[in-house]
């Protein structure tokens, strides 16, 4: 009987499969606006060579028209190889490839298996245009927190505002319609009530964490914190607030973890639950 597969080999095979249907296309040349994420990269497993990563907002095949469903762009390569990649192709740039090209027979996205970067593609203006608009900010007034901005990187509108007295920012993702509604609708009820949630939330991650500073993060000289002391170093920087209630407290935490963020998740339901340490 043979072994399940483990998450990440599923990863590497679904991805093998991918190169293997694209490595048998004619490649062909490709211009395109570089989305606002750039070009990413990652390893997985026991790979030995990068995963490159970067999708195209609206493109075109050489004298085809312009299709603004993303194509997705990606290779195997060194960390140098990625390094180059990342400095010569800049997020809404519009960009000449030639690559290898091909709905993915499993999900049906349009891939692309890069085989080389010309450089920028100055000459087409209609892409020229579409970049200038996916520069151009969108925002979403609401009745109570007032205007957010979208950052298309994440797909989360976010905003300046104040929690408990003190300044903070609000970030809420977007729902598959791209509207922040459904995350405000937590974000109020959180509002609505600071004082008994601020408490609750450091409530939560003092009972996790101060025992394990106490215990493991202690410096000689710094001796046991108190409940008081450790609560008075969290510093909360920002909160995401989710669709169906769930939530996230980011703190600062004031050196006690040697500059990892402090994360405190729960629900509008249930309240805090989990608390991690992050960075």
């Amino acid at each position: 009987m043979g072994s399940e597969m483990e998450p990440n080999d599923e990863i590497v095979s679904r991805q093998n499969e991918l190169f293997d249907q694209l490595a048998n296309i004619p490649p062909v040349e490709v211009s395109g606006v570089v989305s606002h994420a750039g070009v990413t990269g990652g390893m997985i497993g026991r790979q030995r060579l990068w995963t490159v990563r970067f999708s195209l907002a609206a493109w075109r095949i050489a004298g085809g028209e312009i299709r603004s469903n993303a194509l997705a762009v990606t290779r195997s390569a060194t960390e140098g190889e990625l390094r180059a990649l990342q400095a010569s192709v800049a997020a809404l740039a519009v960009v000449r490839i030639r690559a290898r090209v091909a709905a993915d027979q499993k999900s049906g996205e349009w891939c692309a298996l890069l085989e080389e970067v010309f450089g920028p593609d100055e000459g087409d203006l209609a892409l020229k245009g579409f970049a200038e608009q996916l520069n151009t900010p969108v925002r979403y007034q609401d009745s109570f927190f007032g205007i957010m901005t979208l950052d298309r990187r994440v797909g989360w509108y976010s905003v300046e505002c104040s929690w408990n007295g003190c300044p903070a920012k609000l970030m809420v993702p977007t729902d598959d319609a791209g509207s922040p509604a459904e995350g405000l609708l937590t974000a109020r009820r959180l509002w609505d009530d600071q004082a008994h949630w601020d408490q609750r939330v450091k409530d939560c991650a003092l009972l996790r964490l101060l025992p394990l500073k106490n215990e493991c993060w202690s410096d000689a000289h710094e001796g046991p914190l108190s409940a008081s002391e450790f609560r008075g170093r969290m510093r909360l920087e920002s909160v995401t607030a989710h669709p169906d209630g769930l939530f996230d407290f980011w703190f600062n935490d004031g050196d006690l973890f040697s500059g990892h963020a402090i994360c405190t998740s729960g629900d509008l339901t249930n309240g805090p639950a989990t608390v991690d340490i992050c960075g």
